[in-house]
């Protein structure tokens, strides 16, 4: 959830490079009511995140000729589009994330609920983001097999190997 004091340093950030007219810093607590909005927003905004939507929603509308309009809502679509992209890279590289073992149906959606939130949230460890997706369902992640070296296949009595 992002703070009054985030938000009015995120508009303060708009209206010192001059895509927000100078208007009053109380709009930071507007703009911290439409990003925390639970249904439209982006409740569980980060700070680290915070200032890089604030870059990325000002290169944008700068490149649309539009930098002038910047407003909460495309602030808000600003963070959901670095999520975005950020879940689509992590997928490129490491594959879509999904969990071992035999979960129910609630276990698996919020298994991936959780990793994609981990991925969105900049993590790029895959033994961290499933960590954070196991810890979610209230397990643990499964340990691997060790591999079997210099053994020997047993045999069956009577059966020939």
């Amino acid at each position: 959830m992002i703070t009054v004091t985030k938000a009015t340093e995120i508009v303060q950030h708009f209206i010192d490079a001059g895509a927000l007219g100078a208007g009053s810093l109380a709009q930071g607590v507007t703009w911290a009511q439409i990003i925390n909005d639970p249904v439209h927003g982006v409740p569980d905004l980060a700070d680290h995140d915070a200032m890089s939507a604030a870059l990325e929603a000002g290169h944008k509308w700068a490149a649309e000729g539009r930098s002038w309009k910047i407003d909460a809502y495309r602030y808000v679509q600003a963070v959901k589009n670095i999520r975005r992209d950020r879940i689509e890279v992590y997928k490129r590289l490491n594959g879509t994330p999904a969990p071992e073992g035999d979960l129910s149906g609630i276990e698996y959606a919020a298994w991936l609920t959780a990793a994609n939130r981990a991925i969105a949230s900049g993590e790029t460890s895959r033994e961290t983001v499933e960590g954070i997706a196991y810890a979610a369902i209230n397990r643990e992640p499964p340990q691997e097999s060790p591999a079997i070296t210099g053994g020997t296949i047993p045999t069956l009595k009577g059966i020939p190997a």
